[in-house]
């Protein structure tokens, strides 16, 4: 999942209208957390948390990565994982 969202993230940068990259780094990052946390790492699972959040929240105000709204439930299901680790 390392490399995966390298490359998602250097795509995003690169053109930031790009949902699918968005997508996948948070999520790369999501995949992260719970192998971490699976192996315990709670310190590593909540960073990785953090880093989804963070990015959920500054991309708010961009309304090609927030159709709908769906962002919102995104930081309030991260927001959860971060309350129960």
């Amino acid at each position: 999942h390392e490399k995966s969202s390298e490359i998602a993230q250097k795509a995003f940068q690169m053109d930031k209208n790009l949902n699918l990259a968005f997508n996948l780094t948070v999520r790369s990052q999501r995949f992260k957390a719970e192998i971490y946390r699976a192996n315990k790492q709670f310190d590593k699972a909540l960073e990785m948390y953090q880093i989804s959040l963070d990015r959920l929240e500054t991309a708010l105000d961009k309304p090609e990565l927030n159709k709908d709204g769906q962002l919102k439930k995104g930081i309030t299901i991260y927001q959860i994982r971060k309350a129960l680790m």
